[in-house]
């Protein structure tokens, strides 16, 4: 797989994670605000560690947003927008799966979605750019080193006619 597939890879999952929480809040009865929050909260991760694969970066195996955007900061300072968001979608990495998690509300759940959906395109888009950028360089770079190469190469002298 491509770098550019496996990056794909992962803005697809965490697409498909906001879709989740989208249908569970919005066409489920009764909605299932946990189940909705944890999607929202690995809509986000996914996102973020995608960003940072983009930069080159391996993202660390954790579930904590808030250290994932700090990360991101170091390469685009407008990511510090998101950390009061990413600090608490965190929070849905875990107490959303077990029965004694935390009671969220519609309000909090439409929050998350809200912001996951932001925080995602803000990634894909920076990300795609970044890639572009990327790709132009280096068909820039191909077309460099093929001039060289022409200019390296000696002409080759007409062979003579044998009668």
């Amino acid at each position: 797989m491509s770098e550019a597939e496996w990056i794909s890879e992962w803005f697809k999952k965490a697409a498909e994670d906001l879709l989740a929480a989208n249908h569970m809040f919005y066409n489920m009865q009764p909605r299932l605000l946990e189940i909705a929050c944890y999607h929202c909260q690995q809509a986000v991760e996914k996102a973020l560690k995608g960003f940072l694969i983009v930069k080159g970066i391996e993202p660390p195996k954790t579930h904590n947003l808030n250290k994932l955007c700090l990360m991101c900061m170091e390469y685009d300072q407008l990511f510090g927008e998101w950390q009061d968001t990413c600090r608490e979608l965190t929070a849905y990495a875990a107490s959303t799966r077990y029965p004694d998690c935390v009671e969220i509300t519609d309000e909090d759940t439409y929050f998350a979605i809200e912001e996951a959906d932001e925080i995602y395109k803000f990634c894909a888009s920076l990300a795609k750019s970044l890639q572009s950028e990327e790709e132009v360089q280096e068909v820039q770079e191909v077309q460099e080193e093929e001039e060289e190469e022409e200019q390296v190469q000696p002409e080759e002298e007409p062979e003579e006619e044998q009668e």
